[in-house]
């Protein structure tokens, strides 16, 4: 039992950073679509603002105008609020899987020399 070998380091290495980014792959799946939506918004806002241009001027025209940019700023912070928590969540992913790399790596060190 106790002449079963430990994994190398290298295969240690490999082992948590697949387990990691199978964390992460969902995540950051998730964190390309809220970037595709954030990026949609730019040329929908364009049209509409171009629609609202081609009105004739009166008090309909600045509220609709007032209208389309609450609604792309919320839009907007929206999206940005997804990207963010998952960039977070990215964030601690990494943070855990740089540990356990370290861990690892000063459990497969050579003990230290006594003088």
């Amino acid at each position: 039992m106790g002449d079963e070998e430990a994994p190398s380091l290298e295969t240690q290495l490999a082992t948590i950073a697949a387990s990691y980014g199978g964390l992460a792959a969902p995540i950051t799946k998730d964190r390309e679509i809220a970037a595709a939506d954030l990026a949609a918004l730019a040329p929908v806002f364009e049209a509409e603002l171009a629609k609202i241009k081609a009105e004739p001027e009166g008090s309909a025209k600045g509220m609709a105008a007032a209208m389309l940019q609450a609604k792309t700023s919320c839009a907007r912070d929206f999206h940005m609020q997804r990207i963010a928590e998952c960039d977070a969540k990215l964030s601690r992913i990494a943070t855990r899987q740089a540990l356990d790399e370290a861990d690892a790596k000063a459990k497969a060190a050579p003990p230290a020399e006594e003088e």
